[in-house]
């Protein structure tokens, strides 16, 4: 299913609307590679999980058969895991 750039608008919305803080982006099975990067990157809230305000955009490129889907994250486990572990997470930084 090919996805407008309203329809990904109004899932965002969605999302928002019904509490959700994250989302997960789900590539199909033969994506490219920029879209396997999007999925495969961890930015320390779990493989492919963003916050729904800093997601990459979708559709990514012409074509782009990838999806949103909302993603629950515990805030407070995370909080309390990074500081027990030291570390910071990251936010996603696309390659130029």
């Amino acid at each position: 299913m090919y996805q407008s750039n309203a329809f990904v608008v109004s899932r965002l919305k969605s999302f928002r609307d019904n509490g959700y803080k994250f989302c997960k982006w789900h590539a199909e099975p033969s994506a490219c590679n920029m879209c396997k990067e999007i999925a495969d990157n961890d930015s320390g809230y779990g493989v492919g999980v963003y916050r729904v305000d800093e997601v990459p955009s979708l559709p990514a490129h012409p074509n782009c058969r990838c999806g949103l889907g909302a993603y629950w994250v515990d805030e407070k486990k995370l909080s309390y895991t990074a500081e027990y572990l030291n570390v910071t997470p990251v936010k996603y930084q696309p390659t130029k």
